[in-house]
């Protein structure tokens, strides 16, 4: 029997976790059962995405109407002008998968998002039948625009894989066409060093032996909330335990007006500090005590999947997508934006020995949940599952 052919689509050229986790996932896969194609937007700035892509061994394509109908709590289209654009550019991505599921003829079509459902329309009318999946990264908007999204993908996909179950019901899902499975990381790489070589990687940092850092990885966003946080730890000074130091390492070159506010707070703090954006993140956190996720927004975090396998717990804000990922007082902490006074004394139990306790369950749920091998197999399951070859 021929191997499958699974031909992905993926929406965007940025350096975020949508591509690293479906490059995760690729270069995980039984190559003596699946060969993975990607089609990536073909623009001058794809760059990065066909090259973890290629690093992954899958065959990358290109096509200029690949482009994203957003309408998630992170990429809400709200403005008159995106939404006019989004569809605009629907019918361009139909044709395109038309065309490209025509001439790859894949066995199963999966879309890395949801905003991606014009290309599940597309592979059937090129192949009826061919099964299609879409991958929910995010929630999608509880207004009528997020309910047309939804609704479309309930009627153009087959089957819905999660990475929360907040995303999968924000799809109103009537029948049993979906799953969750946590993103995930390669845990040879995600993997915690010893204390000469972590004291090191501190030292690099600038980061003293008697500091506890909360590290967030978060682009500097107004959905991830670091200049809230920055400003509530300005706030609190006095009430923190004196070793308690924050470092925000998701500052672009190019300020907006949320990096600029972000960057006022964290200068009016002496526990505060600012770095650019990371690519070495498993550096940092092993470098790091603590990972601090300050959502506004609901959406998924990958910085907690890497820390917990590092061992390093999370400290986080009460949204659901990261309400499934830490198990509150076992393997981290959760504080709400609501009860803002309440995160002292999260902050300062995280100070004390606690932490290395939070941190070991971390650890050991990561080995059962976020594992790569693990999830992989739980991926290929589904295809499986698809194609009626359960048994094989």
């Amino acid at each position: 029997m021929s191997n499958c052919k699974i031909l992905y689509f993926h929406h965007s050229v940025g350096t975020g976790g949508a591509p690293r986790s479906l490059a995760y996932l690729i270069a995980g896969l039984d190559r003596t059962k699946y060969d993975p194609v990607v089609v990536v937007p073909k623009k001058s700035s794809n760059a990065f995405v066909r090259e973890i892509f290629e690093a992954a061994n899958a065959t990358v394509l290109e096509h200029v109407d690949i482009q994203p109908f957003h309408g998630s709590q992170v990429a809400p289209y709200h403005s008159f002008r995106k939404r006019a654009r989004a569809l605009w550019v629907y019918p361009k991505l139909v044709r395109a998968a038309r065309q490209l599921v025509g001439d790859v003829k894949p066995d199963i079509v999966h879309l890395n998002s949801t905003c991606l459902v014009g290309a599940a329309k597309g592979a059937h009318q090129a192949i009826a039948g061919v099964p299609t999946i879409a991958h929910v990264r995010e929630p999608l908007l509880e207004n009528w625009w997020g309910r047309n999204l939804a609704s479309l993908n309930r009627k153009h996909v087959d089957y819905f894989i999660g990475i929360d179950q907040y995303g999968i019901d924000s799809l109103q899902l009537k029948e049993n066409d979906a799953s969750v499975i946590f993103n995930f990381v390669d845990r040879k790489k995600f993997a915690p060093v010893n204390e000469e070589v972590r004291a090191k990687y501190r030292e690099s940092f600038g980061w003293k032996p008697g500091q506890t850092v909360f590290l967030s990885l978060a682009r500097i966003e107004p959905y991830n909330g670091a200049a809230e946080l920055a400003e509530l730890v300005g706030e609190l000074d006095s009430r923190l335990d004196r070793s308690a130091t924050f470092v925000f390492a998701g500052f672009r070159e190019t300020d907006t007006a949320y990096q600029t506010r972000a960057r006022t707070a964290i200068g009016l703090s002496s526990r505060c500090h600012a770095l650019q954006f990371t690519e070495d993140v498993v550096k940092a956190i092993n470098a790091a005590d603590v990972i601090v996720v300050p959502y506004i927004t609901p959406h998924s975090a990958r910085s907690v999947f890497e820390a917990a396998a590092i061992g390093k717990p999370a400290l986080v804000s009460k949204v659901p997508n990261l309400e499934e990922l830490v198990v509150d007082g076992k393997t981290g902490l959760v504080f709400d934006w609501k009860l803002p006074e309440s995160i002292v004394d999260l902050v300062n139990q995280l100070c004390c020995p606690i932490r290395e306790t939070l941190g070991t369950a971390a650890f050991e749920r990561a080995a059962a949940e976020f594992d790569q091998v693990t999830n992989t197999l739980r991926t290929e399951e589904v295809y499986r599952k698809l194609l009626h070859l359960e048994d094989s």
